[in-house]
């Protein structure tokens, strides 16, 4: 199955399921209209068919490559979570404690040669199934070329040092090369778990995992693909 999509990607078809759909939706129609003209033409309705399927798969594989050369010249994709850390002065730890309170910070990153806006647009976050909403405010910032800044979220509090530090974490992120329109969707899902280490001179360490869920990039809008 690989391969055959392999193949299918390398000419210039595509293999997602929505453009499929759109694509058999388009040669349906594409179906009716050639009916409609064989029926008028007679004897030479064949070659009107296969001039027509000719020119619908041109017309795709035209339309794949200039979405491939698109994302490629453009800050698509380009936007990335890099780390996932809790803040050492949030944690509020010391070696006595049984409990302590945890605040995760986000290192999201400029790939691009080009300043990108950004803003946040969702967040879900938990430890040991507690969970606190952070606040969001429509602010819109924006990232230099090959930079990061860090994004931090609320607090949570009361998390169980002795057992097991492991949550979710889900972050939805809007960008663009416009503060006034931010046509790409960044979504990013990883679980985090925090391992508190006590060493023998009567000192910890926090640190951290977090197995990345999903990281994937869309176009939103009329024109999404």
């Amino acid at each position: 199955m690989r391969f055959f999509k392999a193949i299918l990607s390398f000419i210039g078809i595509p293999t997602d399921l929505d453009s499929i759909i759109k694509a058999l939706g388009l040669a349906g129609a594409t179906s009716v209209v050639i009916g409609i003209l064989a029926k008028q033409v007679g004897e030479h309705a064949h070659w009107i068919a296969i001039a027509a399927l000719a020119t619908f798969v041109l017309m795709l594989m035209a339309w794949f490559y200039i979405i491939k050369i698109y994302r490629l010249t453009s800050v698509f994709g380009q936007v990335r979570v890099e780390s996932l850390l809790p803040l050492r002065e949030a944690t509020g730890f010391n070696v006595g404690a049984t409990r302590m309170s945890v605040s995760l910070q986000a290192m999201i990153k400029n790939h691009s040669d080009t300043p990108i806006f950004y803003k946040i647009k969702r967040i879900n976050h938990s430890l040991q199934g507690k969970t606190r909403p952070s606040p969001i405010t429509g602010a819109v910032n924006i990232l230099q070329p090959k930079t990061d800044q860090a994004t931090v979220f609320s607090t949570i509090d009361n998390i169980e040092v002795d057992k097991p530090i492991e949550g979710t974490f889900d972050l939805e992120v809007l960008y663009g090369t416009d503060k006034d329109n931010l046509p790409y969707l960044l979504t990013y899902e990883a679980t985090p778990k925090i391992i508190v280490v006590k060493m023998p001179d009567n000192t910890a360490e926090v640190k951290t995992l977090a197995e990345l869920k999903k990281a994937e990039h869309e176009k939103i809008g009329w024109f999404s693909w």
